[in-house]
């Protein structure tokens, strides 16, 4: 018979909490199961144990004390009718770290530095007895001494003197460089093991006791679930987008990098990867009314206040942080293509999830796994673009169809071309059929020249009271290659936001305007024949009153 406990959330419910109970059964958990997701992870402990009848207190101790209390799950299966009455969570206090691989990095961090302290008391000893060497008189440190030392002693002791003091000097001089050699061996070792501690150390020393209070109409196997939610560990997505520019194939793969400094170490468990954010706010906002009202010029600020304002503005900015990158791999040439094992998808209605194949082993601060969740061979669009007046450089891009199961979280993609390692480049969210855009760098066969022509100003005459501005501006394409080549050239020109301003395009009319629904940014299209070049011209033409200056030039 196989019945499934009452499920509860939280903690200790004080209306069915027993005032006695005719057992007392402690059970140790361990992990079976981890659902990690992009800010925090799901951690499912089970255990199985023998139950007596009647009431029972079940301790399940060694529960992580950063665990989202709230969050915690109890469900289970038993032989026999079992009821639970109810959870409580308790912490437990201890001198020691709770994380057992930080327990015993602290135990042998304490082990050499007791060794090393043996050494250094080694040398210290040597260190003295070359002091008493050198305060017996028998090691000399000036000629005088030395003269002295040869009036007192006897001609037949002079040979046996010197060889003694010969003896003990070098033996109190190697041990002090034996133990000099030992002590940068121990402080290199005792860093090792300190840095290792640092990317596991989690600090705690406590940790939580669960105890559930079941009843049993009779002895019962029970199989026991804990579910809870616990932060520190994380994955996120890592892209590799491989482009074969002579059949405009694109290889894109979805990896997933997952990290944990949780506490607990998870061995040879399932792990699935979900898209879900739990910590994120699962309510809408709340609105307000929203009031406006005609402007009241404020009163003129004081000096005081105007050289606050100064300050404030003088202030430095802290420069954005930069980028991660992805670690760049180096291709290696093999006779056998390596398979990779991709993750199963499974999408639901509002997240997808990704089970990791075959079992995971990943130690609480240990370095970042990293799985593949799923590879695609996308027919790409190859296009080589331009912006010249700001980089003259001819960039190879590409636009492919997305046709994942799943949407794309953003993340970093790392860039290949032909086998060639080209950079690292961020990739926006992307649902299903919508288009990924990507560059791959620069192709050093096509040139490319941009030349502003000089400023053209027409002042305002009798007939007109408006000034007028032209600017032009001329780009060559050269193209090296044995063949033809597209080549797309991006430029802006102005936008007045007032009707005074009159904005004229001249020259080439673009083959695309506003593009992306930006106004004022457009693109020439060519087609740039073998070992050719073409031209384009363009440009714009302003007017205003000739009374008013222009801002945004």
């Amino acid at each position: 018979m196989r019945i499934s406990l009452v499920v509860l959330c939280g903690l200790s419910i004080s209306w069915v909490f027993p005032q006695s109970v005719e057992a007392d059964v402690q059970a140790n958990s361990s992990i079976s199961a981890v659902t990690v997701y992009p800010d925090s992870a799901r951690i499912t402990r089970t255990t199985t144990l023998n139950l007596p009848a009647g009431e029972t207190k079940i301790s399940l101790p060694g529960l992580p004390l950063q665990m989202d209390t709230n969050s915690l799950r109890v469900a289970g299966t038993s032989t026999t009718a079992v009821s639970l009455g109810s959870v409580q969570l308790a912490e437990q206090l201890s001198s020691e770290a709770v994380q057992a691989r930080e327990r015993q990095l602290e135990a042998e961090i304490r082990r050499w530095q007791e060794k090393r302290q043996e050494v250094a008391d080694t040398k210290t000893r040597a260190e003295q007895q070359l002091a008493f060497i050198r305060a017996t008189g028998l090691q000399p440190t000036s000629k005088e001494e030395t003269a002295q030392g040869a009036q007192r002693l006897p001609l037949n002791q002079w040979q046996q003197a010197w060889q003694t003091l010969e003896t003990a000097t070098a033996e109190a001089q190697a041990k002090v460089r034996a133990a000099d050699k030992t002590l940068q061996e121990f402080d290199k070792g005792l860093t090792q093991l300190q840095e290792q501690l640092e990317q596991i150390a989690t600090g705690e020393t406590s940790n939580r006791t669960a105890s559930l209070y079941v009843k049993a109409a009779e002895a019962s196997q029970l199989t026991l679930s804990l579910s809870y939610q616990i932060p520190a560990a994380n994955w996120t997505p890592v892209y590799e987008a491989e482009l074969d520019s002579n059949t405009g194939q694109l290889q894109f793969k979805t990896q997933a990098a997952i990290q944990q400094n949780t506490g607990e170490d998870w061995a040879n468990v399932p792990v699935k990867l979900s898209t879900l954010r739990p910590t994120a706010s699962a309510s809408l906002p709340e609105l307000n009314s929203w009031v406006i009202s005609l402007y009241e010029p404020q009163p003129m600020p004081t000096r005081s206040a105007v050289a606050e304002m100064a300050a404030d503005i003088a202030m430095p900015m802290s420069p954005a942080p930069a980028e991660p990158r992805a670690a760049i791999r180096q291709q290696k040439a093999r006779p056998i293509t390596l398979s990779e094992e991709n993750s199963a998808l499974m999408t639901g209605n509002y997240n997808a999830e990704y089970q990791v194949p075959g079992l995971l082993t990943l130690s609480s601060g240990s370095d970042t796994r990293r799985v593949t969740l799923g590879s695609q061979t996308l027919a790409a669009k190859l296009q080589l673009s331009s912006a010249p007046r700001f980089d003259p450089r001819a960039i190879l891009t590409t636009e492919a169809s997305y046709q994942g199961q799943a949407p794309l979280i953003p993340g970093i993609v790392a860039l290949y071309r032909d086998g060639n390692f080209i950079g690292n480049s961020s990739l926006p969210e992307l649902k299903p059929g919508e288009l990924m855009k990507l560059a791959f760098g620069e192709d050093d066969r096509v040139k490319i020249l941009f030349q502003p022509t000089p400023e053209k100003t027409t002042p305002a005459g009798l007939l007109s009271n408006r000034k007028r501005l032209d600017y032009s501006y001329r780009v060559t394409v050269h193209n090296q290659h044995a063949e033809a080549r597209s080549v797309k050239l991006y430029d802006a020109i102005p936008v007045a936001n007032t009707a005074e301003i009159s904005v004229t395009p001249t020259g080439d009319q673009p083959s695309l305007k506003d593009i992306e629904h930006k106004q004022g940014v457009y693109a020439w299209i060519r087609d740039v024949s073998a070992a050719g070049q073409v031209e384009v011209n363009y440009g714009y033409s302003l007017s205003y009153p000739q009374d008013q200056s222009l801002s945004g030039l």
